[in-house]
């Protein structure tokens, strides 16, 4: 009888593929998600989520964001977000590259991509992780946390005033 492997914690896998301050930077990004609930919103669905996967047998981490109901999809312009933050999610919109790489860069088959209105701003052919950052160094989890910050609110005033 094969022994089924126990899956690792989140913190478990950061310590097992991440070294310095790659590992340092997902510890804290993981205890700042983990501490008052901040990964789920009012209504359960998830905000962010962290993946560890190496690539090229090289230490690499993720920060997702998905493609949330309450904040995208919504031409709102007076949502609590400032304009800095505003331009700084706008330059990470990715785009499904399904159809032009034949498959090998995205495997999602989600095609095409959605079309959504983020932050008031529309956007085309959108991938199904919406939002993401791959190894973000300190500062930019600090952006990040201001994100989550400012996303938590969104769905706040979104979903109070519907």
């Amino acid at each position: 009888m094969k022994k089924s492997k126990k899956k690792l914690t989140k913190e478990e896998e950061i310590k097992t593929h991440l070294i310095g301050d790659l590992q340092k930077d997902a510890l804290e990004f993981l205890a700042y998600l983990e501490s008052d609930e901040l990964a789920l919103d009012s209504v359960g669905e998830q905000i962010c989520e962290i993946l560890i996967h190496p690539i090229n047998n090289q230490p690499y981490w993720n920060i997702y964001f998905f493609k949330h109901s309450s904040v995208f999809n919504t031409d709102r312009q007076d949502l609590p977000i400032d304009d800095e933050l505003k331009e700084f999610v706008w330059s990470l919109v990715k785009t499904c590259t399904y159809f032009r790489t034949n498959g090998k860069e995205c495997g999602c088959g989600d095609q095409p991509g959605s079309n959504l209105t983020i932050f008031g701003k529309n956007f085309n052919n959108c991938c199904h992780a919406v939002i993401w950052f791959g190894n973000p160094d300190a500062e930019t989890v600090n952006k990040i946390k201001k994100l989550v910050e400012a996303w938590k609110l969104c769905i706040a005033e979104i979903t109070n005033k519907n």
